[in-house]
């Protein structure tokens, strides 16, 4: 959670300069778009950081499942009840028909 957070603190300082750098009336241009480059790159290098966590948590989870089928074949992949049990129930989806 507090990636996310950071993440989120990132893009807000990075929406703020980009708004004081359309405000800007002075000479202080070029340092305003410095620091719009700055705060981009700091959010995407973040956003980039909090992507790959994910992913790697989502490869752990599907070699996990994987796994569980390979030892225990008959274990249902979805729990009894699963709405996509009730839909093979009833003739199944309509882009199946």
């Amino acid at each position: 959670m507090a990636r996310r957070q950071a993440v989120e603190a990132a893009l807000a300082s990075w929406r703020e300069a980009e708004r004081h750098q359309a405000a800007a009336t002075d000479g202080a241009a070029e340092a305003l778009a410095r620091d719009v480059d700055h705060h981009r790159d700091e959010f995407q290098r973040l956003s980039a950081e909090h992507m790959v966590e994910w992913i790697a948590k989502l490869h752990e989870a599907e070699r996990r499942r994987s796994l569980a089928i390979a030892v225990h074949p008959a274990i249902p992949r979805r729990r009894p009840g699963h709405p996509g049990d009730r839909r093979r129930d009833l003739g199944g989806c309509p882009q199946q028909r």
